[in-house]
């Protein structure tokens, strides 16, 4: 996260295409020192809040943010004050001032990037055919959405945490089981 100023995205501060702040220039009109934020993230940059705050802002003010794809699997965004939303970042900016996740309700949208990242183990690795498993899908994620969320370093790429252990304790807590092929 990035604070910025019309002028400063003017002169070529923050990331974003060269093309996406022509058009956001263009479009959103004020003055140069008009606030703007810039989120920015790929699979080597950024972090999970960035990620949260492009699709908090995405769902809740579509009008206060314009978003790029980048390569590497990341997102560009500028997030700007407009008439309907006149303090906007300045209200994002004191809200998370001392707690990041401190702007409305953008708390559950953490909890939902995580949750993310939760299914996709679920559904990815744990369904593998290869690895052979039975689980009951809704017990497994209920359990890792209550004993694992927020314990694991979350990144751009996913949860970072050690599969093998994380089996174990699922094989320990009973909500895992191997298959025996025959």
């Amino acid at each position: 996260m990035e604070k910025l100023t019309r002028l400063n995205v003017q002169c070529g501060k923050g990331f974003f295409s060269y093309g996406s702040r022509e058009d956001l220039l263009e479009n959103v009109k004020g003055i140069d020192t008009d606030p703007m934020i810039n989120f920015a993230y790929t699979d080597y940059g950024g972090d999970v809040f960035e990620i949260t705050c492009i699709n908090f802002f995405s769902e809740k003010y579509p009008d206060n943010i314009m978003v790029e794809d980048t390569s590497y699997y990341g997102k560009n965004a500028m997030v700007y004050n407009t008439p309907n939303n006149p303090t906007l970042v300045q209200d994002f900016l004191e809200a998370t001032d001392n707690y990041l996740l401190g702007f409305e309700n953008i708390e559950e949208t953490f909890q939902d990037v995580e949750d993310k990242f939760f299914d996709e183990f679920v559904n990815y690795v744990l369904t593998d055919s290869l690895r052979g498993y039975a689980f009951d899908k809704e017990k497994v994620s209920n359990w890792l959405y209550e004993e694992k969320s927020g314990y694991y370093n979350t990144t751009t790429q996913g949860i970072d945490f050690n599969e093998s252990e994380l089996i174990k304790e699922l094989r320990s807590a009973g909500l895992i089981n191997d298959i025996i092929l025959t």
